[in-house]
């Protein structure tokens, strides 16, 4: 059957007409997405349980209609002052249809701002103004409209809705006194008694107002609150998940999520650069853990201040860092690592720990370290596989390391780092370009 479809929710077993893509909490306050249907449920059949909604939407209507009918006939039997049974069907049943589908999807559709919520409370008060002048209860009018338009204001407290809402209260009992006084309707109560019930209610409907209008706004500060605390946690939660806690650089899983999300392109090579401290452990056991952290806390701030910005650095772990250069052609590279070297190079100054700490503190003994650092390097292209390339450069970073460890006693001889080209990703006809870069041995 064209044009209809059926709409399943898995949360509590309801399913409904809903907005195309929308989310939409179920009755214990979980979010359940609803796939794409029709806005307002037009031409679409959607089960709630065992009914179609607009068998389910009818059946309220006629509920409602069936207590306004026992409570006419209670007032027949007790031979009290009563209206006219189908005029009270008639006029109360378009109320309760404007609460109900496919009215009420279609009025909160449109009336998301504050003139469409105002043209609401108009509706409401022309609706609830015929029902009772109709139906000879014209002195329920503020109350209905007060519980009507806090309904609206529940949901969406705006001040001028409820400024709209309290002069629609006021101003529409005054018309119906005023036309009931004039003869235009008729009234179930003598009229005094009318004037005075109106008075009473019309006052507590604005009090109603009032008091639904605060408790909203409040409502809605306190949720806004729970968001932005909600929202900085889930920050602070995927900081510490994409950052390392000790130098502050990305994480393995930052720096993969960061490459990806700036994507690659497709004319130019990205360099990964994949680096290793020499001697890191020497001083870790001749210095204790805490000299170590100052290590790697220098080493990966002069890195940072090294690399051009717009690129990635981050600490793989221990004392393995990497970085990725975007759109970096061989000479852009070469001169990276002769930069980087020549910043790593230079002695770092730490502050060792008190030799006795159960004596009175004394002036920081400070000392000088200095380390090494292995460099392998591997292209990214837009059909590199990221995994890949880590494996590539950490291969040409150990043969790095070890061509190094064979040439120390030459210091300055610059033994080519890496020459590796990465295997063609999927779709590929050709192996990715090369690139070669200068080492320093230390």
């Amino acid at each position: 059957m064209a044009g209809r479809r059926l709409t399943v929710i898995a949360c509590t077993g309801d399913v409904r007409g809903t907005g195309s893509g929308r989310r939409h909490p179920d009755r214990e306050g979980r979010d359940c997405f609803r796939p794409g249907a029709d806005p307002i449920g037009k031409g679409s059949f959607v089960l709630d349980g065992r009914w179609p909604v607009i068998l389910r939407s009818g059946a309220t209507v006629a509920t409602q209609l069936l207590l306004v009918a026992a409570v006419w006939a209670w007032l027949a039997m007790l031979e009290l002052p009563r209206g006219s049974l189908s005029w009270l069907l008639l006029s109360w049943g378009l109320c309760f249809a404007l609460y109900t589908w496919p009215l009420q999807p279609l009025l909160e559709r449109v009336s998301d701002s504050v003139p469409g919520l105002s043209a609401r409370v108009v509706l409401c008060l022309a609706a609830i103004w015929w029902a009772v002048a109709t139906t000879g209860l014209t002195m329920l009018f503020p109350v209905v409209m007060a519980f009507s338009v806090s309904e609206i204001l529940s949901r969406h407290p705006a001040l001028p809705t409820a400024m709209v809402g309290m002069t629609a209260v006021v101003t529409g009992t005054l018309l119906m006194q005023m036309a009931m006084h004039g003869g235009l309707v008729t009234s179930l109560a003598p009229a005094a008694v009318a004037d005075e019930l109106a008075a009473i209610l019309a006052g507590i409907g604005c009090v109603l107002l009032a008091r639904t209008m605060t408790t909203s706004r409040r409502h809605q500060i306190l949720q806004a609150q729970l968001d932005e605390q909600q929202r900085r946690q889930h920050e602070e939660l995927h900081y510490a998940a994409t950052h390392d806690q000790l130098t502050g650089l990305l994480s393995r899983r930052g720096a993969v999520e960061a490459l990806n999300a700036r994507g690659r392109s497709p004319q130019f090579a990205s360099a990964l650069l994949f680096m290793d401290l020499d001697g890191f452990k020497k001083v870790n056991d001749t210095y204790g853990h805490d000299a170590g952290d100052q290590l790697l806390r220098t080493v990966a701030d002069r890195i940072r201040q090294t690399v051009p910005p717009g690129n990635i650095t981050a600490r793989m772990g221990g004392d393995e860092f990497i970085v990725i250069l975007h759109d970096a052609d061989p000479p852009a590279v070469e001169r990276a690592i002769r930069e980087i070297r020549t910043t790593i190079d230079r002695p770092v100054q730490v502050v060792l720990p008190p030799a006795d700490p159960g004596k009175p503190p004394t002036a920081p003994v400070r000392t000088h370290v200095r380390v090494g650092l292995s460099i392998g390097a591997s292209p990214i292209t837009s059909t590199s596989d990221t995994e890949q390339a880590l494996r590539a450069a950490d291969e040409a970073m150990y043969r790095d390391k070890n061509s190094r460890s064979d040439h120390r006693a030459n210091r300055g001889v610059p033994p080519e780092i890496w020459r590796m080209p990465i295997q063609p990703g999927p779709g590929s006809q050709q192996n990715a370009p090369s690139i070669a870069g200068p080492g320093f041995s230390t």
